[in-house]
């Protein structure tokens, strides 16, 4: 009889054992950090941003709870350099993601490598095929989605947001760091059921006509027509709002609001004939460069609600990694980490670049014959943001302009003829150091493109989407 015990007791630890090794574990305390770029999308046309039209009430929700960054400067006018430069730190001259025959070389380290080699999953939803792997963007991610890259007719936020937010349940129980690209406020500017904003037009434009034809007529352009258009791309981002707003829910739902970095922004703005153009690429005004810039961290209530001097997407990275307590080497990159500033520590970078070169720097001469001759159209345009004061230069025409933001936030009255300040020259003088400094740099680490030859789907891809003429 005595051995019944003695049995039942060890079946009672060898159950207890098995119990344990079906226990949950414990989560990984360490917050997770989720990144929303919605392409295209100029901030002042963001409620939060003042915007007269109801575009974006999830992201002004969000920026209710969070610091809203009122003066965020994009690297460069368009896609692909601007998110190399947020994924790296590095200005585009340093990175030479350029152009569109350029990628992301594989030796520069990104946002995502640095947390994946920490133990964070990493997860990435895309929807332009200059964020895909032809470009090498999917460094450092665990997963990476880039099916629904299409052409310029497409849509793809509520996709994007379904993919997200099971990835999200999928992965949620350890710490993670996911990427969104939004693609819909890009042209073509389709308007959106429930999300109207235009008025009856029966003018000449056909919304969904590629750029380029639109384009070819651009003296035809009146601010009606213009108008028009803007109502479009406002419904686009209405609609990339919506469901931006479905995964901000699922974060909640998921009880990860209060252990979630989260950060939204933007590559680059669009132009509706401010400056006499229509969409991004071609210069560095403030409705392509200024972009919005909204992050919420649980872990610093404190934070203020806004943030008037400049920051750049570059800046972006370093922050986030000292607000996740990363450890790691930023000697080699060019943006700073801002999160001393909004815990009251002063803060005294207020210069802010952006660099639109398209020619590797192995090639540059500032000359017009030195980008070649194969339909693509290439720039060479730098500018400057210290305090309220913008200067802009063309570099291969040698052109320059200065703005005074604070009287003249539109860019509308060029000061360069006007007045002979020595402000003015100190500006150009700090503009042509950094240039200089950043170029030599580029050249030390002998930082040739990652060149190759655009394959018939993707240059047709490109066409689309106004890359090539």
């Amino acid at each position: 009889m005595a051995r019944w015990p003695v049995a039942g007791a060890l079946a009672v630890c060898l159950l207890s054992v098995l119990l344990c090794g079906c226990q949950p574990r414990a989560r990984d305390s360490r917050p997770n950090l989720l990144i929303i770029l919605i392409d295209t999308a100029r901030a002042d046309h963001l409620g939060c941003y003042g915007h007269h039209r109801p575009t974006s009430p999830n992201i002004d929700r969000l920026a209710e709870r969070a610091t809203l960054f009122d003066n965020a400067v994009a690297q460069s006018s368009w896609t692909l350099p601007s998110i190399a430069s947020l994924l790296t730190g590095l200005y585009p001259t340093r990175h030479q993601a350029i152009n569109i025959k350029s990628r992301l070389p594989l030796w520069r380290v990104t946002l995502p490598e640095i947390l994946q080699e920490r133990g964070y999953r990493t997860g990435a939803v895309i929807s332009n095929t200059l964020v895909s792997s032809k470009y090498n963007m999917h460094q450092g991610f665990d997963d990476f989605d880039e099916s629904m890259k299409g052409d310029y007719l497409d849509v793809t936020s509520e996709e994007v947001s379904n993919r997200a937010i099971q990835w999200l349940k999928d992965n949620h129980r350890d710490p993670f760091f996911l990427f969104l690209h939004y693609y819909d406020p890009h042209h073509a500017y389709i308007e959106h059921p429930g999300f109207e904003f235009s008025e009856p037009y029966g003018g000449w434009i056909d919304p969904k006509a590629r750029l380029q034809q639109i384009r070819t007529r651009l003296w035809a352009v009146k601010p009606r027509d213009a108008a028009y258009l803007a109502s479009l791309y406002d419904s686009e981002i209405a609609f990339t709002d919506h469901h931006v707003g479905r995964v901000l829910k699922t974060l909640d739902r998921l009880g990860l609001d209060g252990s979630t970095l989260i950060v939204i922004t933007s590559d680059h703005g669009e132009e509706f004939m401010e400056h006499g153009w229509l969409g991004h690429t071609r210069d560095l005004y403030e409705e392509i460069v200024h972009v919005p810039l909204i992050l919420r961290n649980p872990a610093m209530p404190e934070m203020p609600s806004h943030f008037h001097p400049p920051v750049e997407l570059i800046d972006i990275m370093p922050t986030l990694l000292e607000m996740l307590g990363v450890s790691w080497d930023n000697s080699g990159i060019d943006g700073a980490s801002f999160m001393g500033a909004l815990s009251g520590a002063a803060y005294s970078d207020t210069i802010a670049f952006s660099d639109m070169c398209m020619l590797p720097i192995a090639d540059r001469t500032g000359q017009t014959e030195a980008f070649p001759d194969d339909g693509i159209k290439y720039y060479d345009i730098r500018s400057l943001r210290m305090g309220h004061w913008k200067l802009v230069r063309n570099m291969t025409e040698g052109n320059c302009e200065i703005y005074n933001l604070r009287s003249d936030p539109g860019e509308t009255v060029n000061l360069t003829g006007a007045t002979v300040d020595p402000w003015f020259h100190f500006m150009e003088q700090e503009l042509l150091r950094w240039i200089d400094a950043v170029e030599n740099l580029a050249l030390t680490e002998n930082a040739a493109p990652d060149s190759f030859a655009l394959d018939a789907e993707t240059e047709e891809r490109l066409r689309s989407l106004g890359y090539i003429q």
